[in-house]
């Protein structure tokens, strides 16, 4: 579950950029997972370099295969201070958004029963929530199963501290009810409140709390009997609960233990022994040991295909994220807290199942990089083969390049705010190939029709067309839970920082201008004739209109020192600092009405009245600026 990072989204898509398929030259024969010697100490050398190389204290690591646990390795501590080591047996990691897999197989569950139906609209199953309507076209489990609901993210408030804010599903679903921002059933956008509404629909229809349906229905039935879901933990195996950390000056530094509060989609806490039951339950079609939580078929039909963006983006399964580093079939779900980091991945053609879990910061790196190594040592080891710049390509670049932007943030908290700090330019290079901003220098050469391949590796970009085969989107192919969507002028981050820096120079002039040449007029005792002078009301409300928009720019930027205080709720303070753009909007009207007296009566010189007038438009396009990214209480209420 990406949190403040999804603040910033980039980031986030960044990391979930896996290796997309292309064309392997096999220049090894991969190692087989059957030396289990060889595994061991592969693995034990791997992580023993990733701990130091990423800075991580500990990681707890589970591979199955045929149906057996073939590794089951803790590396590191769990508690640095006192020297806990990793126990894969009994340390608990939080999992995050590999909790949603619990509630995707309990909605699955209903479905074999034939209690659930994935194509009808949620709102039948649901007597206290209610997704609002929009588009004609109603909200079903399988836009939910597939992330494609078209909710706008949540960020504020997504984390809390404690367990003040613990609070029963239905009541956190209701008061933080995302907008619906697109149709539903074609573009994804990863929804940690979607994943919340499928739980809720299991509750309704089960007539029992979350908690107690997953306890009965899943984790007893397969002996899970370590994996805990509730917030804090119990106090029995509280001390068994990995530390989660951040590493700096050399240092590894404990952070306090992060509370979810819509527990469902990200509140887990597990042991990489009881990870290995789930994944063989999996692999198995839905049983283990004895234990079969849900049909053959149903099981199977989980680890198909559901939904795609496009012909080359990886599909989403029944809940399942797929993806094919080095054209290897990879479905399973990841999750991120801002300290743990876990991936959860079966290999179905090859009957493996693979769970890593890291306790820092710097998890999410590692975790991608084990997960290429991993699959490049034992099933696509080689380099896959450099495409080569198709001719002409440069008279139709420009049919991709622009500017784009994440489609995963808030459209209606201030928070929307991290979408001007995310931009992405797609640029052609002049040379056959398209270069993506955030990614550096790589080179993106068309390989198929809307596909485009890095020149050294696999990944791959896939574009994506509507209706009228215009682009609209683009994503990676292993990515398909999210896009970026093409953006206009008005959107562009660009256009919005210019103007902005406009309404700050502006501002600073006068905060510094006018009072120096009231001193310098009274120090050389100049009079200025009235009708050449601005009147000193007008640049009173002037002085004071920038010495408010200096205040509230100063304030916010020392307010978000610490984006990551975004996941947890609103920022201290803030309920006062976005009142301010209410006053900037009141003061920026009577500067309008000012300026529009001044040119009536012509007061003032031409270039002062006119460098008025100026200032008094950049206040009115930040005033407007300050209500197209949310910076007002009054579009913030509902998270206070």
């Amino acid at each position: 579950m990406s949190i403040c990072r999804r603040l910033y989204i980039i980031v986030a898509v960044a990391s979930a950029a896996l290796l997309a398929p292309g064309h392997l030259r096999a220049e090894e024969v991969p190692t087989s997972l059957d030396d289990v010697e060889a595994l061991h100490a592969w693995m034990d050398g791997t992580m023993e370099a990733q701990l130091a190389a990423y800075d991580v204290a500990g990681a707890t690591v589970a591979i199955v295969k045929n149906g057996e646990t073939i590794l089951l390795k803790g590396y590191g501590y769990a508690d640095v201070e006192a020297r806990t080591p990793v126990d894969p047996n009994v340390t608990l990691f939080r999992i995050a958004s590999v909790s949603k897999l619990f509630v995707w197989l309990s909605v699955m569950q209903l479905v074999d029963q034939g209690k659930l139906d994935l194509n009808i609209d949620v709102n039948s199953y649901l007597s206290d929530v209610k997704v609002p309507e929009r588009y004609g076209s109603p909200v079903t489990m399988k836009n939910l199963l597939t992330h494609t609901p078209g909710f706008e993210d949540q960020v504020i408030g997504l984390f809390a501290h404690d367990a003040s804010r613990m609070r029963p599903l239905a009541d956190i679903l209701n008061d933080e009810m995302p907008a619906r921002v697109r149709a539903p059933g074609r573009i994804a956008s990863y929804s940690n409140h979607g994943t919340g509404l499928a739980m809720h629909v299991v509750e309704q229809i089960a007539g029992q709390n979350w908690q107690t349906y997953i306890q009965s229905n899943i984790l007893d039935p397969l002996g899970m009997e370590r994996t805990v879901i509730a917030q804090p933990v119990p106090e029995d195996v509280r001390e068994n609960v990995s530390k989660g950390y951040m590493h700096t000056a050399e240092t590894f530094v404990e952070k306090p233990f992060e509370f979810v509060p819509l527990g469902p989609v990200g509140g887990f806490s597990t042991t990489a022994a009881d990870a290995a039951k789930f994944m063989t339950m999996f692999l198995q079609d839905g049983e283990y040991n004895g234990a079969r939580v849900i049909g053959e078929a149903s099981a199977a039909t989980m680890k198909s295909e559901l939904h795609r963006m496009a012909r080359t983006i990886s599909p989403m399964g029944y809940g399942f994220i797929e993806s094919n580093p080095r054209g290897v079939r990879m479905i399973g779900h990841g999750g991120d807290t801002i300290w743990f980091h876990t991936e959860f991945a079966l290999f179905p053609e090859h009957d493996v199942g693979l769970f890593v879990s890291y306790n820092s910061q710097r998890g999410g790196e590692a975790r991608g990089a084990f997960i290429d190594q991993f699959v490049n040592r034992y099933f696509a080891p080689g380099e896959p083969d450099r495409p080569t710049p198709p001719a002409g390509f440069e008279d139709r670049a420009a049919r991709y390049t622009g500017a784009y932007r994440v489609n995963r943030f808030s459209h209606k908290s201030f928070a929307k705010l991290a979408a001007a700090f995310t931009p992405v330019y797609v640029t052609c290079d002049g040379e056959g190939a398209l270069k993506v901003s955030f990614l550096g220098n790589r080179r993106w050469i068309e390989v198929e029709p809307n596909t485009f391949q890095d020149e050294n590796s696999p990944d791959r970009l896939v574009f994506i067309e509507d209706d009228r085969g215009k682009i609209t989107h683009f994503g990676f192919a292993n990515n398909p839970v999210v896009a970026l969507e093409r953006i206009g002028p008005l959107a562009e981050p660009r256009v919005h920082i210019a103007l902005f820096g406009c309404t700050i120079a502006f501002s600073l002039i006068a905060i510094v201008a006018w009072p120096l040449a009231i001193f310098i007029r009274w120090r050389h005792d100049v009079i200025v004739s009235r009708q050449f002078a601005i009147p000193m009301y007008a640049r009173l409300l002037g002085w004071l209109t920038a010495v408010t928009v200096i205040a509230f720019t100063v304030m916010f930027v020392g307010g978000m020192e610490d984006p990551n205080e975004v996941a947890f709720g609103m920022p201290a303070g803030f309920e006062i600092l976005l009142s301010i753009p209410l006053a900037v909007t009141v003061l920026a009207v009577a500067m309008a009405l000012v300026s529009i007296r001044l040119w009536m009566q012509g007061r003032g010189r031409l270039v002062w009245r006119t460098v008025y007038t100026l200032f008094t438009l950049a206040v009115l396009i930040s005033v407007w600026q300050a209500f197209y990214w949310n910076l007002t209480i009054i579009q913030n209420l509902r998270f206070f």
